[in-house]
């Protein structure tokens, strides 16, 4: 009775050290199983395998746009890059009114003169019918820098609103004062639109 009673917690140390080993032969299977499978797995791509985007850049090449400090200037093409509409944001709307026909005539072509419209030469502005007022309109892009022109005299003053982006309202403002003489007298600016009121008169020339 005894001897057996010394037999049993031998033969339970060595149940558990079997156990024991098949746990550990266990777990070293499935670390050289999982070893193997990776191992097999193929491999990042490389730089010549990475898809390709139509222009002809990598899918993760894709270049946020770039930040403008504060205090400084974006340029037309910076604006325009950022702008779901670049085309919308070299445009300006011109609006001629309180004046004659002949001087919205000569407001349009000093505005082709150093930009261009959708108001040709041939389109002249008609007088006004009766005593109601009239307000001639164009569209002007201002994409490229203002060309060089001759002053174009008026009989009398004209007032002129500019609707578009700021940057753009400012540079057909530029354009207009290097053939006119030009006064802001007004301005209504919201988050990217601005709308001017300008007074237009001739611009004295040189003696």
């Amino acid at each position: 009775m005894n001897v057996q009673l010394a037999a049993r917690p031998g033969v339970s140390a060595v149940l558990l050290t079997l156990v024991g080993v098949v746990i550990v032969a266990l777990l070293v299977g499935a670390f050289v199983r999982a070893r193997r499978v990776r191992s097999r797995a193929p491999g990042p791509p490389l730089p010549e395998e990475q898809p390709r985007l139509p222009n002809g850049r990598a899918v993760g090449d894709v270049r946020l746009p770039k930040r403008v400090n504060r205090g400084e200037r974006m340029t037309m093409a910076e604006e325009a890059a950022q702008s779901n509409d670049g085309a919308a944001r070299v445009q300006v709307q011109v609006q001629v009114s309180d004046c004659s026909a002949e001087d919205a005539e000569a407001v349009f072509s000093g505005l082709n003169s150093v930009f261009t419209s959708d108001r040709s030469r041939d389109d002249a502005p008609r007088p006004a019918e009766g005593v109601r007022p009239i307000v001639w309109t164009a569209t002007a892009d201002v994409a490229e820098e203002p060309a060089e022109a001759e002053p174009f005299p008026l009989t009398a003053p004209v007032t002129v609103t500019l609707q578009g982006g700021r940057w753009a309202v400012d540079r057909l403002h530029a354009g207009l004062a290097s053939v006119f003489s030009v006064q802001r007298v007004g301005t209504t600016a919201g988050d990217q639109e601005r709308e001017a009121q300008l007074r237009l008169v001739t611009r004295p020339t040189a003696a």
